[in-house]
C-alpha cells in the first residue's frame, strides 16, 4: 500500500455547511476540529457561510489526551 491508501483508512472528513455558530453546543469530531482551527489560527479562518472541510486522523495516540 502506498501512503496515500494508508491515509484513506485512517482519515475521516465531514463538510460543515453552515458557520459554526449555528452548531451551538452540538458535539461531533468535525465542530472540535473547527473550533480548534479557531483558537489556533484566528476566527477568521472558520468564518463565513459553510463550507469549511475538515479532515482528521483517526488514532490512539497520545494515550494520555481525550478524543476531541
Amino acid at each position: 500500500m502506498d501512503t496515500h491508501e494508508i491515509l484513506d483508512y485512517l482519515q475521516e472528513s465531514k463538510v460543515l455547511s453552515r458557520e459554526i455558530s449555528d452548531y451551538g453546543s452540538s458535539k461531533g469530531v468535525a465542530l472540535s476540529s473547527a473550533r480548534k482551527l479557531a483558537e489556533f489560527l484566528g476566527p477568521d479562518v472558520v468564518k463565513g457561510k459553510g463550507g469549511l472541510c475538515c479532515y482528521f486522523v483517526i488514532s490512539r495516540f497520545p494515550q494520555d489526551r481525550p478524543i476531541g
